[in-house]
């Protein structure tokens, strides 16, 4: 079902979203129209997040539509979907900050977090003590192991070469609490196109940061199962339509 599928929405019917795919000959205008869909929409939108700035949010939506081509011949319907998930969560979707994306995909609009969102999404918590992400090149030394006593050491080299050859993310919480976790490139690639639709995608943040998409997806992987904010975990798993697993007492 859609997010903004409400029987008393006035404008966002069946009909309206198949209107979405707009072509060249249109694109004049079609940031009217699209201004037009927010407008009507505005009412359920407040309903799903009330404290939403809404002049702050239509001036967003707007921006980041009139600036990509490619999301003007997406469904309108779908490109305002993903700015209310980025605004569920409380990231600015495509602005320089680098928090979220709203990606063209075919004739539909994905959203995406970005690392540097995600990083934003988890000191909010006010639980982490310490986050980190990096890459590790060929020249670099690097131990990795799992079990009763995870352990990760890396010592970059002064002078690394070539494509970074794995990724890893580390986490500690002020309960006491730790986290890590490390994949190769090949791994990243294979998460990339099995969950991000986008991944080759011009607008992706895949093709243009592959390395930052890479640590938030180590990062990803190294709180799935650590104490989370209800917040926090809607946000790790809206990507990936996970089950969402959060710690009761932070809920």
């Amino acid at each position: 079902m859609s997010v903004l599928e409400n029987k008393n929405m006035p404008v966002a019917t069946a009909s309206n979203a198949k209107q979405a795919v707009v072509s060249a000959s249109q694109e004049t205008n079609v940031t009217d129209v699209f201004r037009g869909l927010i407008d009507s929409n505005l009412e359920n939108i407040l309903e799903q997040v009330p404290s939403l700035d809404k002049d702050a949010f239509k001036r967003l939506a707007i921006t980041a539509f009139r600036k990509n081509k490619q999301l003007q011949k997406c469904g309108l319907m779908s490109v305002l979907e993903c700015c209310l998930q980025a605004a569920q969560v409380g990231l600015e979707p495509n602005t320089a900050l680098g928090h979220a994306y709203v990606i063209p995909y075919g004739s539909e609009a994905q959203f995406q977090i970005g690392y540097l969102g995600l990083l934003e999404l988890c000191y909010r918590t006010g639980e982490y003590t310490s986050i980190s992400a990096h890459e590790v090149y060929a020249e670099d030394e690097f131990e990795y192991e799992l079990g009763l006593t995870p352990r990760l050491v890396h010592k970059p080299s002064d002078e690394p070469s070539g494509d970074p050859i794995r990724y890893y993310a580390t986490f500690t919480r002020k309960d006491g609490g730790y986290g890590l976790y490390s994949m190769s490139r090949k791994q990243v690639v294979e998460y990339a196109k099995n969950y991000s639709k986008s991944y080759n995608s011009k607008s992706s943040p895949w093709q243009i940061d592959f390395d930052s998409m890479a640590r938030k997806t180590c990062l990803k992987k190294a709180l799935k199962y650590a104490q989370k904010t209800t917040d926090l975990a809607k946000s790790i798993a809206v990507e990936e339509h996970e089950t969402i697993v959060v710690d009761a007492a932070n809920g």
